[in-house]
């Protein structure tokens, strides 16, 4: 996208990511995609016209989207706090990301 004034591009380092905000999104990100996995398993099923999800579950087919979701969520949030202090850790001794921003 062409613009009129010059800009100047610098690049920075990421030097550390604070590991809570990080755990925040990834957990967030990953409770939507087991909501959707879920959803898909059960459409999946009913679609296909196996039915043995929905049969084994009864009325209960309704909370697998809610326990896959709260799964993932789980495992996002873990996944976000130990990526953090993992980069973290190598960061302070291999220098961290670069990023060219404006």
């Amino acid at each position: 996208m062409p613009t009129t004034r010059r800009e100047i591009k610098t690049k920075k380092e990421v030097r550390r990511v604070e590991p809570a905000p990080l755990a925040q999104i990834l957990g967030l990100i990953s409770l939507i995609f087991g909501l959707l996995l879920g959803i898909g398993v059960i459409a999946t099923d009913i679609i296909l016209g196996a039915g043995d999800t929905v049969a084994l579950l009864g009325p209960w087919v309704v909370a697998l989207p809610i326990v896959y979701a709260l799964i993932f969520a789980i495992f996002g949030l873990l996944g976000g706090l130990i990526g953090a202090a993992l980069y973290n850790f190598f960061a302070r001794r291999i220098g961290g990301i670069k990023v060219e921003v404006r």
